[in-house]
Order: structure tokens, then C-alpha cells, then sequence
């Protein structure tokens, strides 16, 4: 196991990269933030595999890479799925939610809320995950 961030930086870069972009796409408010937001939960879900491909549960925010190499290849992967299975079932949760909410016209403010309240959620539930 070597340390390294590169993964992480080329994913930070590459996400902030696209979500700039996007702002030029000729969508309406409403269904760029939509798009936004589900952008943004496959984009965690992207990040949690290369965590779990990688073998970079020390990216997260708690684990060192000390604690990382010392809990063994088998319980760091065990780990990373747990968070890749969580953040996966968000994200389609999420999205089916997001196309619910267009079809139905909620307002964009609700969607706003409703990610962040289920972001929040999902991240505070995965302390429960122990390496």
C-alpha cells in the first residue's frame, strides 16, 4: 500500500471541472439544479469506488493511513464497499426522487433541501461504518 492523493485531486478536479461546464448548459433553473444534484450523488458514488478500487480508505475523513495499513486489505475493502453500497443506494434513490419531482413540478427549494437533508443523512449514518 502506497500513500498518495493523486486519485483524489484528479477526482476533485475533474468534478469541479464538469460542474463548471455544466453551468452552460441551456437548461432552466429548475432542472439544472436537478441535474446538479444527481451529479453530484453518482460523483460520490464514483469516489467511494475509487476508494474501494484503489485501496484509499485513508481519503476519508477519521482514517489515517496508519490506521488504514494496520486494519488489513480485507477490512479496508470491507469498509470501502459498505460506503460504495450506501452512497450507491443514495444516489439512485436520489435520482429517481430528483425525476419524480420534475414530472411532478416541485419547486427547485424543495429538491435543495431534500439532497441536503439526505446527504447529511447518509454521511452521519456511515459513521457507523468501523474500519
Amino acid at each position: 500500500m502506497k500513500k498518495s492523493y493523486l486519485g483524489l485531486i484528479i477526482w476533485l478536479v475533474v468534478y469541479t471541472g464538469l460542474m463548471t461546464a455544466g453551468g452552460f448548459l441551456p437548461l432552466g433553473a429548475d432542472l439544472l439544479i436537478r441535474v446538479f444534484m444527481v451529479f453530484t450523488a453518482v460523483s460520490l458514488v464514483v469516489l467511494m469506488a475509487m476508494m474501494y478500487l484503489l485501496d484509499a480508505v485513508y481519503w476519508m475523513n477519521g482514517v489515517s493511513f496508519e490506521q488504514a495499513v494496520e486494519a488489513g486489505v480485507e477490512r479496508r475493502k470491507r469498509y470501502a464497499f459498505l460506503h460504495l453500497r450506501l452512497f450507491g443506494i443514495f444516489a439512485i434513490a436520489y435520482t429517481l426522487y430528483s425525476i419524480v419531482a420534475y414530472v411532478l413540478h416541485f419547486p427547485w427549494v424543495v429538491d435543495i433541501v431534500v439532497f441536503t437533508v439526505a446527504t447529511i443523512v447518509v454521511a452521519v449514518y456511515s459513521n457507523r461504518y468501523k474500519l
